[in-house]
């Protein structure tokens, strides 16, 4: 680090003693063009303030005559304000330094919070049922006995529901998926159980058609993003595959409620997404292949204002998660477009050796 241009990934924890700590992993590229991750140090984190994180970075620098102002490229961390925040954060502060420093959030970061905010346009009832029904047969080993019962009764696998984590938002999917699954079971089980127990009362009246229908439509989305939240999970290098994967859910979640015309003229850098001028007419807004099949199926006990409730819902998680995506990754900007330039490096493209000197030009 002192010789060789390097770059940085930070994160900051609390251990099991309520210690704070910061840290730090090098990425550098020796002399024969080897690249190599490895720990660089653990901080002890006092001022857990943007200035203060800075101070004990730099401090660090300074005391092992590290020129992090001449070599330093690169700096990697979570999404935080105290992190990334636009002008008081760890990430401005090194950019007053190193004008040019590349910066990246954590893509894994980002695309669990573009879920969260989105899945706030749709009733607390979906993720609060999703919560309840793993907490109340959580600690209850004669629960879990009596619905495998239901379980095998009606020709389910015997799975355990799964927990919803707080932190790691995107993992709502898995639990969607299985509660979709465990559903005849579920709706059978707590039928019986409210006539004797308050908690599963309150559980057996939100197992409704219109939750879940809910479930089918997360079920649809949260796969868009889940996916490219393992894709970007990867130990290989991706950061080539970035601009395409990211412009492609980008566009496929457009797709669902922009006017097609509209959507097939524009450049992905210019489409309006949150001008309802540009929207499709509300009935022919796309929700996923299980939705369209509850609600076109007759008996499923929906009432035409419900529908038409969930549909609103829905077009207002698609805008939101389409503006989150497009805040956290604004395909005019250079830093992206620099991204996009990264493309050639996919293997598949097959581009020649003169491609690799126009594109180097760009950065």
């Amino acid at each position: 680090m002192k010789t060789n241009k390097f770059s940085i990934l930070v994160d900051e924890y609390t251990d099991r003693f309520d210690e704070k700590h910061l840290a730090v992993v090098a990425r550098t590229c020796t002399g024969i063009y080897e690249v190599l991750d490895e720990f660089l140090c653990l901080l002890n984190v006092v001022d857990g303030t943007a200035i203060g994180l800075y101070n004990l970075l730099t401090d660090f620098f300074k005391q092992h005559n590290i020129p992090f102002k001449e070599n330093m490229v690169g700096f990697a961390a979570d999404g935080t304000n105290t992190m990334m925040g636009v002008k008081n954060s760890l990430q401005a502060h090194l950019k007053n330094d190193i004008p040019n420093l590349f910066v990246m959030k954590c893509i894994c970061h980002s695309l669990a919070l573009c879920a969260s905010y989105a899945c706030e346009k749709l009733p607390n009832d979906v993720e609060e049922l999703v919560r309840n029904i793993y907490s109340y047969f959580k600690y209850s080993s004669k629960r879990q006995q009596k619905f495998k019962d239901f379980q095998r009764f009606v020709e389910v696998k015997p799975h355990k529901l799964l927990k919803p984590s707080q932190t790691r938002w995107l993992s709502l999917h898995a639990c969607v998926k299985r509660i979709l699954e465990q559903y005849s079971a579920l709706h059978l089980y707590f039928q019986g159980e409210c006539l004797i127990d308050n908690s599963a009362k309150t559980i057996y009246e939100k197992l409704t058609p219109i939750n879940k229908l809910y479930f089918q439509f997360l079920d649809h989305i949260l796969p868009i993003l889940t996916d490219m939240n393992i894709e970007f999970q990867s130990e290989k290098p991706k950061v080539h595959y970035l601009y395409n994967k990211i412009e492609t859910a980008y566009k496929t979640i457009l797709d669902y409620y922009i006017e097609p015309k509209y959507f097939t003229s524009k450049d992905v850098t210019e489409l309006q997404y949150r001008n309802p001028f540009y929207y499709n007419d509300i009935d022919k807004v796309y929700f996923g292949p299980q939705c369209a099949a509850s609600i076109n199926k007759p008996g499923v006990g929906l009432l035409e204002d419900q529908i038409k409730s969930f549909k609103i819902n829905c077009l207002n998680f698609y805008v939101e998660c389409a503006h989150q995506i497009y805040t956290r990754f604004p395909f005019k900007s250079s830093y992206i477009q620099s991204l996009k330039e990264l493309m050639f490096l996919d293997p598949e493209k097959k581009k020649r050796g003169p491609v690799l000197v126009y594109h180097s030009k760009s950065f």
